[in-house]
C-alpha cells in the first residue's frame, strides 16, 4: 500500500477475489478489446496469483494479468503479461508502473526470471521500455499462425525497422531475477 501525493488517497494493489470480478471484466471489455474472455477467465482460475486488481481509496482503477507463456508457445519459459489496463483519468500519474512492478512480483514469486509481452506500437511501447522492457522481435500474422518477422538485434535496430504490416506487434521481454 502507498500513499498517492496527488490524489491523497490510498493504492492498494491486491490479488482478483470473486468481489470485483464484474468490474476486472467490465475493464478488460473497455480498455483491452479483442481480448479472448473465456481463455482469460480459465487461466484466472488455474493463475489466481498474477491477475491483479489496483485500487484507489477502494475504488478499481487499474488491472493486470498473465500466465506462463508455454501454454500458448512451449518453446518459451518466459512469463506473459497478457493484459495491463488503467483507466485513462489515472493514465500518466506512476499507477501503471506500480502495477506492472506488482505483476513482475507475482510472476517472480511464481520462479519465473523473465516476463514478456505483446505491444502494438505507440505509447504501449514507450510505457513497456520506460519500464526496463526490451524489444526483441516483431512478430505477425500469417493466416492462422503467428510468425516472427525480424528479431531485433539492439535498440538501433529496433528503431529502424519499418514494420511490413500494421497488425503486428513487438514481443518485449525484461528479466526479474
Amino acid at each position: 500500500m502507498n500513499e498517492d501525493a496527488e490524489s491523497g488517497g490510498l493504492v492498494r494493489t491486491d490479488h482478483l477475489d470473486a468481489s470485483r470480478y464484474h468490474e476486472f471484466y467490465a475493464m478488460i471489455t473497455e480498455y483491452l478489446p479483442g481480448s479472448n474472455l473465456q481463455k482469460v477467465k480459465a487461466r484466472q482460475e488455474a493463475f489466481p496469483q498474477t491477475f491483479l486488481v489496483q485500487k484507489l481509496t477502494g475504488q478499481l482503477i487499474g488491472i493486470a494479468y498473465g500466465w506462463p507463456r508455454k501454454l500458448d508457445d512451449p518453446q518459451d519459459p518466459s512469463f506473459v503479461l497478457d493484459g495491463i489496463a488503467v483507466k485513462a483519468e489515472y493514465w500518466r500519474r506512476g499507477f501503471g508502473t506500480r502495477l506492472l512492478n506488482a505483476f513482475a512480483d507475482a510472476a517472480k514469486s511464481g520462479g519465473f526470471s523473465v516476463i514478456s509481452v505483446g505491444s502494438a506500437d505507440g505509447y504501449a511501447e514507450k510505457f513497456y521500455m520506460h519500464n526496463g522492457f526490451v524489444p526483441k522481435k516483431y512478430r505477425i500474422y500469417d493466416g492462422n499462425q503467428i510468425v516472427t518477422a525480424k528479431e531485433f538485434v539492439d535498440l538501433v535496430d529496433y528503431y529502424r525497422y519499418q514494420r511490413p504490416q500494421a497488425d503486428g506487434f513487438v514481443v518485449m521481454e525484461k528479466r526479474i531475477e
